[in-house]
């Protein structure tokens, strides 16, 4: 009886994995001296966990118009958690402390704000109900956007005008 031999030939198996898209676009905006909320107009980040928005203080250390992640600062507000994919128009709240250098818990001046995606950590064996998060990264670089934030008083000309990103409206008339 004759057998036959098959001869198998393994081939490699590449498997190319993804990078999730992760996107954040922070307009820069006009909001009333004494504001507690800042909007991110749109987030997007589609992997497979939960995601938030965590809004930074910046400063322009070399002044170039451009903020790197060396010149983010603290931690001064986040969004809740939200499902992988797009959201848009995200109220962002910032009275709640979120480190020992959160100072801030309303808009008083003019200043520069970013706002960062991180993945959602829901377990919060601090008991702090704050949502523990990491950055999201493209190539070692944190996903942000940067936002002029110009604050207004009753009393300034501008009181008359809120705008957010490209859209201006008149409040007194």
């Amino acid at each position: 009886s004759e057998v036959s031999k098959q001869t198998v030939t393994e081939l490699p198996v590449t498997t190319e994995t993804e990078t999730p898209t992760a996107t954040v676009q922070f307009d820069d905006q006009t909001v009333q001296n004494g504001s507690t909320i800042v909007d991110i107009a749109s987030a997007t980040f589609n992997g497979s966990e939960n995601f938030n928005i965590v809004v930074h203080q910046a400063t322009d250390d070399n002044g170039d118009g451009v903020i790197q992640s060396s010149e983010i600062g603290a931690k001064i507000a986040e969004s809740f958690a939200l499902a992988p994919g797009t959201h848009t128009d995200i109220v962002v709240n910032l009275t709640q402390q979120l480190a020992f250098t959160d100072d801030v818990s309303q808009l008083t001046e003019n200043q520069t704000l970013v706002a960062m995606l991180h993945t959602t950590d829901t377990d919060d064996s601090d008991n702090d109900n704050i949502v523990h998060a990491a950055p999201i990264t493209r190539d070692g670089t944190p996903v942000f956007d940067q936002a002029e934030i110009t604050v207004f008083t009753e009393d300034s000309p501008a009181s008359r005008k809120v705008s957010v990103g490209d859209a201006t409206v008149n409040v007194n008339d």
